[in-house]
Parts: structure tokens; C-alpha cells; sequence
């Protein structure tokens, strides 16, 4: 994968279809330089959902994705339910995760993607 940086706005060349849609080429886990990079066999048809906070991962993907990110998150207990991947809150280091979109990457920094789902607030649950 090539590794894309801009200082200004990015086409993401999306699709014309009823999504705000595009193709994902790989991720990255920590930074973009390092040997935690994985293309993707094909481009993954994605979708912007400004409507969830989840990223919503199709299932061809969503179990190696799910045991890099937990290895990089320094292999805490987790689990899955429903498609949703669970997480203890606590767990640290938290590392970014790189979306490469039409060949830029794109981070998601930790505060946006591991989140306090407990039923009181308290730190106990997070969901990836």
C-alpha cells in the first residue's frame, strides 16, 4: 500500500449509489510505516455512517481485523456478541487505527473508536 498524506480536502472518490460509499484498500494499526499494514485481497465496498459511532466491518474481514486491533491493544480479554466486539476500558496502550481510502490514510485515534458502554458509565465495558 502506498502511504498517502494531503493538507487539504481528500476526494474519496465515492460512489454513486443511496451510501455515502467507497472502497476501502487495507489498514493500519499504530502508524502507517510500520509491519502492522493489511491490504485487503480485493477493495471492500464501505460505507460513512455518520448516524453510529460503530465501524461496521464486513465479515470477511471482521475476525482478523478484530484479533489485530486486540493484539495491538495489548491482548486484553474481550469478547464478541452479536457482532460486536467488547472490551475492557481500561486496557492500554490504545493505538490509532488507519483506514487506507482511495490510497489515503485516514486515522481513527482511540477516544473515537473504543467506547464506555456500561450501563452505568463506569468504565467497565467498552466496544470497539
Amino acid at each position: 500500500m502506498k502511504n498517502s498524506t494531503s493538507k487539504g480536502a481528500v476526494n474519496l472518490g465515492l460512489y454513486n449509489d443511496f451510501f455515502w460509499s467507497t472502497s476501502t484498500q487495507g489498514f493500519a494499526l499504530k502508524d502507517t510505516r510500520g509491519n502492522q499494514s493489511y491490504a485487503f485481497t480485493s477493495p471492500q465496498y464501505t460505507i460513512f455512517d455518520s448516524g453510529t459511532s460503530q465501524i461496521l466491518l464486513p465479515s470477511s474481514i471482521f475476525q482478523n481485523f478484530t484479533k489485530e486491533v486486540i493484539i495491538a491493544n495489548g491482548s486484553p480479554n474481550y469478547s464478541v456478541k452479536e457482532g460486536v466486539t467488547l472490551i475492557e476500558c481500561n486496557t492500554t496502550p490504545h493505538v490509532s487505527i488507519f483506514w487506507m481510502v482511495a490510497y489515503y490514510w485516514i486515522e481513527i485515534l482511540p477516544e473515537d473508536y473504543i467506547i464506555d458502554v456500561s450501563p452505568k458509565g463506569d468504565g467497565s465495558v467498552c466496544m470497539l
